[in-house]
């Protein structure tokens, strides 16, 4: 509108206010399921599964069982991840996974329109008031996805969270790539792996000044990326191996794994409707179970 005020186009070109009120009913439409589906699901799944169904200002679904739940408030290791291709609705199905007696389970899950910290957010706490205030986990494992980030440390004051090994390596290793230095790749690699493997912070102190001083020298632009993004943006506190601890596993190579499971084994169509993707979560936590 202000474009076509200043004549750098023409007013047959701006929307109608009545098109404009079309669009955003298109929009809302198109990232809601159908009636029908919400009913199945609150029908169903209500009393011992259905967590929490919102529609505004984002559509979001939360769903776990109370005992797993119970399972979350004595878990000090949570595994979080997204993935964006299960529904036909185009909603991120979001997971957190803990160990129950080493054996890695999916406990709580949200679907939703929306991948910003605040709808995170609202996931852990909605969680956390279904817990009585019980959840407390000590670290958070999931990757270098700000939102997580910021979500995880709002919603729990001493959580620590940690990054995957896998998304750091890759994230170097396509930075390399769509520059035009993939023939750089075996070596940085082989770098990387030195300087994540440091065994304490002395170590990784000493191994960080050598590979910055390499690779300074070697490739200026390369290191300025790591310096900005990996000393800066995310600190090697995230990512370092020596802030794990022997029991903390190196990502969330198990999510992954579990997710990739899911939707080619258990789902019965690639794309599913929402209530019928929720009743697969559900035998899902039931086989689990």
């Amino acid at each position: 509108i202000l474009e076509a005020a200043k004549g750098t186009i023409s007013t047959d070109q701006v929307p109608s206010q009545q098109q404009i009120r079309n669009m955003k009913q298109y929009l809302r439409r198109s990232l809601l399921p159908s009636s029908d589906a919400l009913k199945n699901i609150c029908a169903i799944h209500k009393n011992d599964f259905l967590v929490c169904i919102d529609y505004f200002p984002v559509f979001c679904v939360i769903l776990a069982a109370q005992e797993a739940i119970s399972i979350l408030a004595q878990s000090e290791v949570w595994l979080i991840d997204g993935t964006f291709d299960m529904t036909e609705d185009k909603h991120v199905l979001t997971t957190i996974m803990a160990y129950v007696n080493e054996v890695p389970t999916p406990l709580a899950w949200m679907l939703s329109s929306s991948r910003t910290s605040e709808i995170y957010l609202k996931f852990f706490r909605i969680l956390q008031s279904k817990s009585e205030d019980r959840l407390h986990p000590s670290v958070i494992i999931g990757d270098f996805e700000s939102a997580f980030i910021s979500a995880s440390n709002t919603a729990f004051q001493d959580v620590c969270y940690l990054g995957d090994k896998f998304h750091f390596l890759r994230a170097n290793i396509k930075w390399l790539t769509s520059h035009g230095l993939g023939a750089h790749e075996d070596e940085v690699m082989s770098d990387l792996q030195v300087l994540w493997n440091s065994h304490n912070n002395l170590a990784f102190t000493k191994n960080l000044k050598t590979f910055v001083d390499s690779w300074t020298v070697q490739l200026p632009e390369y290191a300025n990326y790591f310096d900005r993004i990996w000393k800066k943006k995310y600190p090697p506190t995230i990512w370092a191996n020596f802030m794990r601890g022997e029991k903390i596993p190196s990502g969330d190579q198990h999510l992954e794994t579990w997710h990739r499971r899911f939707h080619d084994l258990v789902m019965r169509h690639p794309k599913e409707k929402l209530d019928s993707l929720i009743e697969d979560l559900h035998n899902e936590w039931v086989t689990y179970h």
